[in-house]
């Protein structure tokens, strides 16, 4: 059985091996980040940085679709 976690941590690897950082990975599944600095100062909201890095996930997903029947990403 496949469960919303299944989903969460297969883009969350897949994604890694696209070139987002963990950073970048964690705020856009809406990890909370525990540094001082991120709680209580920060507050940034990154989207710019988010906006980028779905980018780049949709050009990764989209060449792995592409390339699904030679190899799996």
């Amino acid at each position: 059985m496949l469960t919303n976690r299944d989903l969460r941590r297969t883009w969350k690897t897949l994604a890694g091996k696209a070139g987002l950082s963990k950073e970048i990975r964690d705020r856009l599944q809406n990890h909370t980040l525990q540094d001082v600095s991120s709680k209580s100062y920060d507050r940034w909201n990154y989207m710019p940085e988010k906006r980028v890095a779905i980018n780049r996930w949709d050009k990764f997903a989209a060449n792995c679709w592409r390339r699904r029947s030679a190899s799996p990403c």
